[in-house]
């Protein structure tokens, strides 16, 4: 049975996927995420536009003119969500926390996804994998993956790259197309991350919150790390502290951005105070006028 709430919420992706879908988000997945092997379809006779390596050999001797092999590109593709579910999710007001944003992102990446006729499946995680959604094209399993997602109503437990990314390897040896959503609260796993990038279409959606750069002015605050609980004072009237909490943060951010770019990665950001919508969107332009598309 679904609470009224989550009917709802469920109801307005719906309607967001579907238009994002109808009218700009699937031509623009099928432009940046093509399939990513040919397979045979034809034998037919040569023309100044084939590639030479492609002759066939046996049907040319037999019929005394050229012929070639002709490939088409394999359509069906595997979308895989890994949607950390892990207490630091938890930052935001209610509603618009991260964890609601990294939801409402992988929904939408996964009605894409089915709009583009392409398999979906998803892994939610903190410390460890708390879900396996194996991938499938029917609507009604894909309807099933924005559910558990969606329905995710508690960020809880520590974050673990590492782990759903080591797990993931291991249970997809296929190429496929990886959205790894989490705030990225978390260090030691690009050594696990950097295997995946090689095998796979890797794309990191970096989720954050504007608490995560900028203290409020709010007086004396104790802030308290929700994954390790340790517990750091701030005198958030004094300027001095604000900005070195900010320079801080960004400094760290933008160190992960780097090597995740290093290793490959592309970068999605989707902040708590913008339509993940507006940030999905950018993000297809630029990599299909980066790709030449």
């Amino acid at each position: 049975m679904i609470s009224p709430p989550l009917y709802k919420q469920l109801r307005r992706i719906h309607l967001r996927g579907k238009r994002i879908s109808d009218a700009l988000m699937a031509g623009h997945f099928r432009s940046v995420f093509r399939g990513h092997g040919v397979e045979f379809e034809e034998v037919g006779v040569y023309d100044e536009n084939d590639d030479v390596k492609h002759i066939e050999w046996n049907v040319t001797a037999r019929m005394g003119r050229p012929f070639v092999k002709r490939y088409r590109e394999e359509r069906e593709q595997t979308v895989m969500l890994l949607v950390d579910t892990s207490a630091s999710l938890g930052v935001g007001h209610v509603g618009h926390r991260k964890l609601e944003t990294a939801a409402e992102t992988a929904a939408l990446l996964a009605l894409c996804a089915q709009g583009n006729g392409d398999a979906v499946g998803a892994m939610l995680f903190s410390e460890s994998v708390e879900m396996v959604l194996p991938a499938k094209k029917t609507q009604s399993a894909v309807w099933r993956i924005v559910r558990e997602i969606v329905g995710v109503n508690r960020a809880t437990g520590k974050t673990s790259l590492r782990t759903v990314l080591e797990e993931f390897g291991r249970m997809h040896k296929r190429r496929a197309i990886v959205f790894l959503i989490s705030d990225f609260a978390d260090t030691g796993y690009m050594d696990a991350l950097r295997p995946v990038a090689g095998r796979h279409d890797l794309v990191a959606v970096m989720v954050h919150d504007p608490l995560d750069f900028d203290l409020p002015e709010a007086g004396i605050v104790h802030a308290v790390d929700p994954e390790t609980h340790e517990t750091v004072v701030w005198d958030c009237f004094d300027a001095a502290s604000r900005r070195r909490f900010h320079t801080a943060a960004i400094a760290d951010f933008e160190q992960r951005q780097a090597e995740l770019r290093a290793a490959g990665v592309d970068i999605v950001e989707c902040s708590t105070d913008a339509s993940p919508v507006d940030a999905l969107y950018r993000f297809f332009r630029l990599r299909e006028r980066r790709l030449g598309r």
